[in-house]
């Protein structure tokens, strides 16, 4: 049997809940009508399982997906997450009605099928939320907020701007926060180079799921060159220098660029800059 080749998340809103036939249109579609049934092993290979929450958090396993429909159309479930396993196929849809959102996860050894599910899944859900990511050091929190300040003042209204330390809450679990929402909608990545982050495996990690789905990295490089920063992102991306005020200016006008064209460009004031420049060699 072939191995699985490819992989693909879709992350996406609807504006109101979808209808119990949507769902079993969906369903259907990625597993067959005749999987309502929820078989399992030795009936078949590749069992599909199915699960949902209520508002207060208690779990309820479905033999069958009929279970589902009277909870569901009396708006009882907060979450429905429903799911498949074999050697050639897998695919993981996580949906939450109040939201109302959904994530899918499809592996499989057709990209052709693949796409079919994620357009499938986009026809009832086709809302993207867009996001521009700052990849940093903890150490450098202070210079990542003066650029986000920076940032935001700009595009606050065309993109929502993510800053890991301010944007996870107490409790939340940073890596399913980052991949399930930020990184997976990420429509441009800005790093932040410094001798601190020179080693950072979350930022190696952030900039490279980002820049393999073939969206733009910026480096930034403040209190050191990329010759000393070294590595894949020194090596294979175009950066700027941070502070210098006519580099980061340019990246303001290419982030105008990726996001909103037409809008009236406003480059860096004075007020901003000396602002930023306070952390140079710190």
């Amino acid at each position: 049997m072939a191995d699985i080749e490819y992989t693909r998340w879709y992350k996406a809103k609807a504006k109101n809940p979808i209808t119990w036939n949507n769902l079993l249109e969906i369903f259907d579609f990625i597993w067959s009508k005749d999987m309502r049934r929820l078989p399992h092993y030795p009936e078949t290979i590749g069992t599909v399982h199915a699960s949902w929450d209520d508002a207060k958090g208690a779990h309820h396993n479905l033999k069958t997906l009929d279970e589902l429909e009277k909870p569901y159309i009396s708006e009882k479930t907060a979450k429905i997450v429903i799911g498949s396993s074999s050697t050639n196929f897998e695919c993981q849809l996580h949906y939450e009605p109040n939201t109302p959102s959904i994530l899918l996860f499809v592996k499989s050894e057709s990209e052709e099928f693949a796409e079919k599910i994620v357009q499938k899944v986009k026809h009832f859900f086709p809302i993207i939320d867009k996001f521009l990511f700052i990849s940093y050091d903890t150490k450098d929190i202070k210079l990542a907020e003066v650029l986000t300040e920076i940032i935001e003042k700009r595009f606050s209204s065309d993109i929502k701007v993510f800053l890991a330390k301010r944007d996870i809450k107490p409790g939340q679990n940073p890596y399913k926060k980052m991949v399930e929402e930020q990184l997976l909608n990420a429509e441009v990545l800005l790093a932040i180079c410094t001798p601190y982050s020179k080693n950072s495996h979350w930022l190696a990690w952030e900039t490279s799921s980002v820049w393999t789905r073939e969206k733009p990295v910026i480096p930034l490089y403040a209190n050191i060159t990329p010759t000393d920063f070294h590595g894949p992102i020194s090596n294979l991306l175009q950066g700027r220098n941070m502070f210098e005020r006519e580099e980061l200016n340019d990246v303001i006008k290419e982030l105008y660029k990726l996001i909103v064209p037409k809008k009236k460009k406003r480059i860096i004031d004075d007020d901003e800059w000396n602002k930023l420049i306070k952390h140079r060699n710190i």
